[in-house]
């Protein structure tokens, strides 16, 4: 069983990343989803964990990948920032289920049992066509609620849970 840590939208605040991952301990890993990925260097420093990454609209000087396929305990994962997909918590209804739509397809053609995305700073997990879709919201110090996400990975099951952090 592997416990890993989701967190996105950090935008240079690491406090509430930092108390996310104190509160959720123990952890195998943890998952930066974009919109600062210098914040996932830092924490990784401060902390020893593992982290994989993918860069958000924020990002956009940095070479690194948009998207991220991988397999951790059997568990096939998609992770993206949402921006790639045009996921914007403002946009009518028809359009953002449009948008969502074309993530999990995208999800999909990868075999995932698990999408995980950012970038709307809204937290958001449930089951959708057979998948596990999260969004751990945000663990911006501007944000009216902080957010993470946490995924409990086993032999070949996943399932996850939001966490919110109070803002002190």
């Amino acid at each position: 069983m592997k416990r890993i840590l989701v967190i996105s939208d950090t935008h240079g605040d690491l406090d509430p990343a930092r108390r996310a991952i104190d509160v959720s301990r123990p952890l195998d890993g943890v998952i930066h989803l974009g919109d600062l990925l210098h914040d996932a260097g830092r924490l990784r420093e401060q902390t020893g964990l593992t982290f994989r990454t993918v860069a958000g609209n924020n990002d956009a000087y940095l070479q690194a990948e948009e998207t991220l396929v991988f397999t951790r305990e059997n568990v096939r994962i998609f992770a993206c920032h949402g921006h790639r997909f045009d996921l914007h918590p403002h946009h009518p209804r028809r359009e953002w289920k449009r948008s969502f739509a074309a993530m999990l397809r995208e999800a999909g053609k990868h075999g995932a049992q698990c999408v995980l995305f950012g970038h709307t700073h809204t937290p958001f997990c449930k089951r959708k066509e057979g998948m596990l879709v999260m969004n751990p919201g945000s663990l911006w110090l501007g944000e009216r609620e902080l957010s993470c996400g946490l995924l409990i990975l086993n032999d070949g099951r996943v399932k996850g849970k939001i966490r919110r952090l109070r803002t002190k």
